[in-house]
């Protein structure tokens, strides 16, 4: 939600998968409870699927899978409605971000009953199926699996959305928690290219970005697709220099606040970026010299802060492709704007000439 997420090329296969689900669930939630169901009903669901595949499917997990399918087919009317209604609802997620919001969702207990079957059968089609060692039936290839779907992202996405920072393994977010929202499992728009450490516990974790219980439950809240905060905030820091400094966010627009602290607050971006900017005015102090020294320059208050905010330029242009350079940029302004922080950075050129 820091930056702009590109389309995966693969985004078309991965909703054939939430088709997958949509009609297996449709079909359980449609079957008197009396009714049979076997590997050959599966089959009839999918007939398009190869036999070799949908034997898998049921087998697999240690039989696990084909249990939680019969709970589902033998469950209550009542039951069954129940699923169908918080199902469809959950599909329609993307009408939260609409003004006024086309849905709401709702708060439901997962871990009961054949919800608890429900939940576990949509987000087996994620893990184990969705990862390499299983995938899903593909015309071009033998199957279409995770690694596929991220390496469609084109650009591709190297800075995370979340904390702004470079990654090496790219993990997948889900936004809406599966846990909460199981058939979101493997909806596209769900998905979040992220690093390691920002869909870690110590972030974002299993944190529900909406307010179950507002009238517009995202109201006060980014998505990183529909609704990112690319424009709508700038940061400020303390007044005098810090060993780490402390970053508030504050939005351009007031009714965008509560978006911005809260997107602030379930990242710790100002913890964590702050962390990162210690030794920025003794880098910033070093990469001014090299440019005074270039131009041959003294560094003098004004050719110090006019380098401070080519630097500043330069970083911004930037974001969403180098590390930390929405904080960074912020700071070298701040650092430009801040007579001590000058006063600082020219006494560490003056005494490096």
């Amino acid at each position: 939600m820091l930056h702009t997420i590109p389309n995966s090329t693969e985004r078309a296969r991965l909703l054939e998968v939430v088709q997958l689900q949509r009609q297996l669930m449709e079909a359980l939630c449609g079957l008197p409870g009396s009714s049979v169901v076997d590997q050959a009903w599966v089959q009839g669901v999918w007939p398009a699927l190869p036999p070799n595949w949908v034997r898998r499917f049921w087998e697999n997990d240690n039989g696990n899978r084909a249990d939680w399918i019969l709970a589902i087919a033998t469950a209550s009317l009542d039951d069954k409605q129940t699923i169908r209604t918080l199902l469809d609802e959950q599909l329609r997620f993307a009408e939260l971000y609409d003004n006024p919001p086309g849905v709401r969702l709702t708060r439901h207990v997962w871990s009961q009953g054949v919800f608890h079957a429900v939940n576990k059968l949509l987000k087996s089609f994620y893990a184990p199926m969705f990862y390499k060692d299983e995938g899903f039936p593909d015309a071009s290839r033998d199957t279409f699996h995770k690694d596929q779907f991220i390496l469609g992202f084109n650009p591709a996405v190297k800075i995370c959305p979340y904390t702004d920072t470079t990654f090496q393994d790219t993990k997948l977010d889900h936004f809406l928690p599966q846990d909460q929202f199981p058939m979101l499992t493997c909806h596209p728009d769900n998905l979040i290219p992220c690093s390691t450490d920002s869909n870690s516990g110590s972030h974002k974790g299993t944190t529900v970005p909406l307010d179950f219980n507002e009238l517009d439950q995202a109201g006060a809240w980014f998505h990183p697709r529909w609704r990112n905060s690319v424009g709508a905030y700038h940061l400020t820091f303390p007044s005098g220099p810090a060993p780490q400094p402390r970053i508030n966010f504050v939005a351009h627009a007031p009714r965008d606040q509560s978006k911005v602290d809260n997107m602030a607050r379930i990242f710790g971006l100002s913890e964590f970026w702050g962390s990162y900017l210690g030794d920025a005015v003794q880098n910033v102090a070093t990469d001014v010299n090299g440019l005074l020294k270039f131009d041959n320059l003294f560094p003098t208050v004004a050719n110090v802060r006019s380098r401070v905010e080519l630097l500043a330029r330069q970083i911004r242009g930037k974001i969403g492709r180098e590390d930390l350079a929405i904080s960074k940029s912020f700071f070298y302004e701040h650092i430009a704007n801040t007579p001590v922080l000058l006063a600082q950075i020219v006494r560490t050129c003056t005494q490096g000439t």
